[in-house]
């Protein structure tokens, strides 16, 4: 990732954090707000609210491409909420490491919706 990429990363990442953190008591109850970190992402979870605007996980892979027992503990939290679609980034590959590189996300039953620069945009 590129500095304008982290920095863009960083300003989505702190305006959800502002939205869970600020959100007035009865919208977040009524949305079912959740958050959730996850080794360096942060999950947000919209329990009653099924828009992947919402249900999105930041910032994986800004610091560590994700390995599967991250991917596999983000898939979990969504699923234990009842959400069947989210969206989610996943950080650069990692040359010659399967273990650690986006290729992860599509084991995990991940669709891509887009590819750039080896970053995947899942639903």
């Amino acid at each position: 990732m590129d500095g304008l990429d982290l920095r863009a990363e960083a300003t989505e990442l702190a305006a959800f954090s502002s939205l869970h953190e600020n959100c007035p008591p009865e919208a977040g109850r009524r949305l079912g707000l959740i958050a959730r970190n996850v080794a360096d992402a942060f999950v947000s979870v919209a329990e009653h609210d099924p828009s992947i605007l919402l249900n999105r996980t930041l910032g994986l892979g800004t610091r560590d491409a994700p390995d599967a027992a991250t991917i596999d503990k983000i898939a979990s939290i969504y699923r234990e909420h009842g959400i069947g679609r989210f969206f989610t980034e996943t950080g650069e590959a990692v040359e010659g490491d399967p273990q650690h590189s986006y290729g992860n996300i599509e084991r995990h039953g991940f669709e891509p919706a887009a590819l750039r620069e080896n970053w995947t945009f899942a639903a």
